[in-house]
């Protein structure tokens, strides 16, 4: 039997934790700091919001798909997580070295 209170329960957890990631990383970041890939970052904290969303959503109404769209959203989160920090990294070295110049 699955237990859809903790995939709503995990899923929600999960979505708070990233997104705090997200603000806190760019409060790391220099003001001089160019961001380039910003709306493809947005992009992706939008999709894995409603993949979590959807999740929550769907594990509310007990519906065995909630199942699913977890293993989808667990899927995505790490190859967002390292789009969002690789395009930080490169920004910040691109800023570097523009600075530099």
């Amino acid at each position: 039997m699955i237990e859809y209170s903790a995939i709503a329960e995990s899923s929600a957890v999960i979505l708070t934790i990233y997104f705090l990631f997200f603000p806190i990383l760019t409060s790391l970041y220099t003001k001089d700091t160019i961001l380039i890939f910003l709306h493809l970052a947005r992009l992706q904290l939008l999709i894995n919001f409603l993949l979590f969303g959807i999740t929550i959503i769907l594990a509310v109404i007990e519906s065995f798909y909630s199942l699913i769209f977890l293993i989808i959203s667990l899927i995505f989160l790490p190859f967002s997580i390292n789009y969002i920090l690789k395009s930080f990294e490169y920004d910040l070295n691109l800023g570097k070295s523009l600075k530099e110049k």
